[in-house]
């Protein structure tokens, strides 16, 4: 595989008419740092990291992700990822749009409120997302395919819900703390009444 790689299909590859159509598709070894977002997208992108770890923020909410974690980037939404500075991260990424696009992501409990998920169960997804770069960068790659492909990949989120887990997000709590903390500072504060805050 290589070091970076996005295949974009082009207009006329998919019927427009069909439950899903695919964007793009792609992998990438990050170096350290790199920052990616901050443009709203016209299509759901779901990623998924096979190593290292980095950052992604999305509706104020900051969640740090690593190996076999994934985040799906909704369509118009602003975002923002960044992979780490001393063990950035290898991360695969579908783009897809379509009349029933949702509904697949419902099956497999991910949306703009839940956009992030973890699949260690085994190394079936990450074999799926490397089928479908290999797929993608086909000289005959066809529509059936890259679908069957992508289905293969929203079946294996669907199916394992016990390998989900939605990252904390501890960011408002932690607000409210420092405001409990500074309204409070001439009093004995304890740890009891930060958990009540």
């Amino acid at each position: 595989m290589k070091n970076y790689a996005d295949y974009f299909m082009q207009e006329n590859e998919f019927p427009q008419g069909l439950d899903v159509v695919l964007r793009n598709i792609g992998f990438s070894h990050t170096r350290p740092g790199y920052t990616n977002g901050l443009i709203r997208r016209d299509c759901y992108i779901l990623h998924y990291i096979s190593g290292g770890c980095g950052s992604y923020t999305v509706g104020g909410h900051t969640y740090r992700l690593g190996a076999c974690d994934g985040f799906l980037v909704p369509p118009d939404t602003e975002v923002l990822y960044q992979a780490d500075l001393q063990n950035p991260w290898a991360v695969y990424w579908i783009g897809f749009y379509g009349r029933n696009a949702s509904l697949f992501l419902e099956r497999a409990r991910l949306s703009a409120r839940h956009p992030i998920y973890r699949y260690d169960a085994d190394n079936a997804l990450l074999s799926a997302m490397e089928n479908l770069c290999f797929l993608a960068r086909g000289p005959e790659r066809s529509p059936e395919f890259l679908l069957s492909g992508f289905y293969q990949v929203m079946g294996l989120l669907a199916r394992h819900p016990a390998s989900r887990r939605q990252v904390p997000d501890t960011s408002e709590h932690f607000a409210a703390c420092v405001r409990f903390i500074s309204e409070n500072i001439r009093h004995p504060i304890q740890v009891q009444d930060l958990a009540a805050d």
